[in-house]
């Protein structure tokens, strides 16, 4: 199977989708929104050490760099080729690379005021990994590998912490102080299972 033999399947078209839902959201929160702070443990807005830049053009300049850098990383793979035997580990290559990027980018914004956590930091690399691998046997072009690998692991690992683990994010001053502060809607959650598991039902057919 070549590089340039992208297949047109859905389902890894759909967790490359999500990568891009889910930085834009992100940069969004850390460069351009103006939201108060005070109730978030882990600021949400682009800081250093825990002190936030306030500073506009700043925080812009910083976006535009990290924008560049995911943009550019599409076309990485394609100018590192890698020469495994097999596909598979094509995909387990790329998916721990991509998966590798997301835990530094948290461990910057996270480790400075919760400190680093080992299991915390490889978990994204090692499920991205795995996704790679999954997603090798249905296209073998890096790229796509690459991301839809970390938008599938960030599908997986949000999913597990919401309605698994069943925990309050960490970011909020509240969770930290094992707050709830709506009770009600925190027993109500278990109705957006349903949206949740047919999100991965859709996503499951698409691939297969």
């Amino acid at each position: 199977m070549s590089v340039n033999n992208v297949t047109a399947n859905l389902g890894v078209f759909f967790a490359f989708v999500v990568v891009f839902e889910r930085f834009t959201v992100e940069a969004y929160k850390l460069f351009i929104r103006e939201e108060d702070q005070r109730k978030y443990f882990i600021p949400q807005q682009l800081h250093f050490l825990g002190n936030l830049i306030n500073n506009k053009p700043a925080r812009y300049l910083v976006g535009l760099f990290i924008v560049s850098l995911v943009l550019v990383s599409f076309y990485v793979p394609l100018i590192f080729p890698v020469n495994f035997q097999s596909i598979l580990f094509v995909g387990l290559f790329w998916g721990a690379i991509g998966g590798l990027a997301n835990s530094i980018g948290g461990a910057l914004k996270d480790a400075p005021l919760e400190g680093f956590a080992p299991l915390k930091f490889w978990r994204s690399t090692v499920m991205a990994g795995l996704w790679g691998a999954i997603f090798s046997f249905f296209t073998s072009h890096p790229s796509l590998l690459l991301l839809a690998s970390v938008g599938a692991e960030r599908m997986t690992i949000e999913f597990y912490k919401t309605f698994i683990e069943g925990r309050a994010h960490s970011k909020l001053r509240a969770a930290r102080d094992s707050k709830i502060l709506f009770p009600d809607w925190d027993k109500k959650k278990i109705r957006f299972l349903i949206l949740y598991l047919l999100t991965w039902v859709v996503f499951l057919i698409a691939l297969l």
